[in-house]
């Protein structure tokens, strides 16, 4: 009997020990699991705080980003080291000519003078550049495509830009196409004007006899032709496939079309303007070199008979 008593007193007091012990372990893996399940939450904040620059650290929603602002905000930050590294250069070549006209006044200016409208415009490019990338930026930190399809303000501008941008591609290409086509015409009248050969040569501008400027001109002249058909065709493609990647994520209009009307007409009557302007100065110029040729051919032929 006592034995028996005993043995029932061993198991009971075995399963209690086993259910002390069982207690006792599953207390410490709760509290683990707990510590675990807080810890992404303070990763996800962790690099808010610490400020990143890396935009994909700083928006959580940044894997939410459709391709096209992604393709976009890549384009506008190489575009304004393109820019920057263009104004490098022409402020180097400004230099130089500056200390080349202080230290040798008898060399000849022009070519600074010609480098201040460029550098003027290479500035301008420039900034606008950089300031679309910084607005890009500093959207892309706090904008969220993952609930809804949200409108961003750079996109909306880049679009109007792309959806009316073959206007000035257009234009400026048809402004490439006369002033090469007035260059060749005026090459070809001040050639004549100066050689005495018939007007109907075709190969008088780049005959061997004449002088060398003539085939360069002229030759320039058929290369800028070229060059601007394969730009223009580049550019209208490149317009059309961003602006298509745009109206392929948002399934509706995000500028009316009668906006795009009246930005349309504005970029039409300013290109027409610059280009008219342009074209009436280059026709002046031209008519004032061939007159001068034309003047210094009769005093030669003068100065010969005599």
């Amino acid at each position: 009997m006592e034995e028996f008593v005993t043995k029932v007193f061993t198991l009971d007091n075995t399963n209690n020990n086993t259910v002390e012990f069982n207690s006792a372990i599953e207390q410490p893996a709760l509290n683990s699991t707990q510590i675990r399940l807080s810890q992404p939450a303070i990763h996800i904040q962790e690099p808010i705080v610490k400020g990143s620059k890396k935009i994909k650290n700083v928006n959580p929603y940044y894997s939410y980003f459709p391709d096209f602002y992604t393709k976009e905000l890549k384009k506008s930050f190489v575009t304004s080291l393109v820019w920057g590294f263009m104004l490098l250069i022409i402020t180097a070549l400004c230099a130089f000519f500056t200390e080349r006209i202080i230290t040798s006044p008898v060399i000849d200016n022009r070519a600074i003078l010609t480098l201040i409208p460029i550098t003027g415009l290479v500035i301008s490019l420039f900034v606008l550049y950089l300031v679309r990338y910084l607005n890009f930026k500093n959207e892309a930190k706090t904008i969220n495509f993952k609930d809804e399809k949200v409108i961003s303000t750079n996109v909306t501008k880049v679009y109007k830009s792309l959806k009316t941008g073959y206007i000035n591609i257009n234009w400026m290409s048809l402004l490439s196409y006369t002033i090469s086509l007035l260059t060749l015409l005026i090459n070809c009248i001040v050639c004549y004007c100066m050689y005495d050969a018939s007007f109907g040569d075709v190969y008088t501008p780049i005959h061997e006899s004449n002088n060398y400027a003539f085939a360069f001109v002229f030759w320039i002249a058929v290369v800028a032709v070229i060059v601007t058909f394969i730009m223009q065709a580049s550019l209208l493609l490149e317009s059309y496939i961003r602006y298509s990647r745009i109206e392929n994520f948002y399934n509706f209009c995000i500028v009316s079309n009668e906006e795009l009307i009246l930005l349309k007409k504005k970029k039409n009557r300013r290109d027409m303007f610059i280009y008219l302007a342009i074209v009436c100065t280059i026709i002046l110029i031209g008519w004032l070199i061939v007159k001068l040729c034309l003047r210094r051919k009769k005093q030669t032929k003068v100065v010969v008979n005599a």
